[in-house]
């Protein structure tokens, strides 16, 4: 029974049944007695409740009585998606057998499957509270903002909003001003430097676009336009600015972390499926070939600029212990 009202509930459409699976096995079924309060106006919102048996009643805050729901109803859902105070009253109108999912269990399953609290959002109209966990995490994840603490994520994660851009489209072109904060969530981003040397980038889940034009104030040097059909969070440049003069840190996290597309000039030895070092620095300092002879060998110089750093150390470091020699 449990499993009809979710497939045919308006709440969870789209959901394929696998996911509907996935969130029926989270629902905690609960009985209630005649009268019992489910919540009251003014109370955290904690879950949403789907009706079994028996009838609910709604009443407002002046004591009102709203409406009457009974099996296969959805109550609650509204302040639980906004993290607000719930802003009814449930009383049971007879024994009443519900399902119950918890705030807790919900945010944990979205950061497991993130397609489900994105097709919510979507039928909701708006994106849920409860995919900010995920939306954290995601940030967290990504070098720009390596470092910044749980407050700033957070903040970040309240402003940004799911955009898709079809095959071709363009997110936006050089010359224009800055948009904002892209954060590619799925899908491919090809990146097309505006110089006659520059050769064109692709960029994939995880990868963090429009940086540098905010920082900069200055317009965009690249064109960026989806490959395929690509999913992003989107932080406007307006929501931007206002965390970064409440969050300072966000500011200094992305002006070490940021680095202009550079022209590309290929090295000898470098494969041609080896992205680019300037739009993922973290790929290419664990290349293999950094590390290792064959890695020399293939990047014609390395070994003779290392070696000059060396003496230069030891230069430096002898300079100074002859200093305090002679202390």
């Amino acid at each position: 029974m449990k499993e009809e009202y979710i497939q045919f509930a308006p709440l969870f459409a789209g959901l394929d049944a696998d996911e509907q699976k996935m969130l029926g096995e989270r629902f905690v079924q609960t009985t209630a007695k005649s009268g019992a309060v489910l919540f009251q106006v003014g109370d955290a919102a904690d879950g949403l409740y789907l009706v079994g048996k028996g009838f609910v009643r709604l009443f407002t805050a002046s004591g009102s009585n709203l409406a009457t729901l009974g099996p296969g109803s959805v109550l609650g859902e509204d302040s639980l998606y906004r993290s607000a105070p719930y802003d009814v009253s449930a009383h049971a109108a007879s024994d009443f057998e519900y399902w119950k999912l918890s705030d807790q269990d919900l945010r944990a399953m979205i950061v497991q499957y993130p397609a489900i609290g994105l097709k919510l959002s979507q039928n909701f109209g708006s994106l849920i509270a409860q995919m900010q966990d995920y939306l954290v995490q995601q940030l967290s994840r990504t070098s720009e903002l390596t470092g910044l603490p749980r407050n700033t994520l957070q903040a970040i994660a309240d402003q940004l909003e799911p955009r898709k851009v079809a095959a071709g489209q363009t997110l936006y072109r050089a010359g224009d001003l800055a948009g904002g904060l892209f954060l590619i969530e799925s899908g491919r981003i090809e990146v097309q430097p505006d110089t006659a040397d520059g050769e064109r980038q692709e960029v994939t889940d995880g990868s963090l676009l429009g940086a540098l034009a905010l920082l900069t104030n200055k317009p965009q040097t690249t064109t960026a336009v989806a490959r395929e059909e690509t999913l992003l969070w989107a932080l406007l440049a307006d929501d931007f600015q206002m965390i970064a003069s409440r969050q300072p840190g966000l500011r200094r996290s992305l002006g070490r972390n940021v680095r202009p597309l550079e022209p590309h000039r290929p090295d000898p030895g470098r494969t041609a499926s080896f992205p680019d070092a300037h739009f993922y620095p973290t790929a290419a300092r664990h290349h293999p070939g950094d590390c290792t002879a064959h890695g020399a060998a293939a990047y014609p110089g390395r070994r003779t600029r290392l070696s000059h750093r060396r003496k230069r150390r030891r230069h430096v470091s002898g300079r100074k212990w002859r200093d305090r020699a002679d202390r």
